[in-house]
């Protein structure tokens, strides 16, 4: 854990899931995800690892981490290219705990990267949404919520 900034996780990814963000990232296409209008451009270092979403088992744990440690199974996203940081679309990848659950031992590997981006995007729908444009008393339907943001 030594190349392990004191707030990083390192991750054996075990499945990832694909959206349309990472598609057009992995092109080149677009930056992809929320803050594109204060995000710089992706990093042109290559290789660059693509992907966002993932599931996985940490092996090791920066010194400034105390909520997860190695062995632990979880599912979680990396916010890159925004933040320049690398993609789960290899065997490991670095996570910041900040986006990581612990995955409960009846849910496959499989489902934890499925469900990650739902869990962002209904977390930031809701948030974002529901007290900007209600006084408590109306409902809000959000449409489209399923392809992200």
């Amino acid at each position: 854990a030594s190349e392990l900034k004191p707030n990083q996780v390192l991750i054996q990814v075990k499945a990832f899931s694909v959206n349309i963000d990472d598609i057009h990232v992995a092109e080149g296409s677009m930056l992809g995800g929320i803050g594109i209008a204060q995000a710089p451009y992706p990093t042109k270092a290559k290789p660059h690892i693509p992907g966002s979403a993932y599931s996985g088992i940490i092996q090791a744990v920066g010194s400034k981490v105390t909520d997860f440690s190695a062995g632990d199974r979880v599912c979680g996203f990396n916010a890159q290219p925004i933040l320049h940081e690398v993609g789960p679309w290899a065997d490991r990848t670095i996570g910041n705990p900040q986006n990581l659950l612990k995955l409960p031992k009846d849910v496959t590997f499989v489902q934890g990267a499925a469900m990650v981006m739902p869990l962002v995007v209904s977390g930031d729908m809701y948030d974002l949404a529901v007290p900007a444009l209600t006084t408590g008393t109306e409902r809000v339907m959000v449409l489209g919520a399923s392809g992200g943001i």
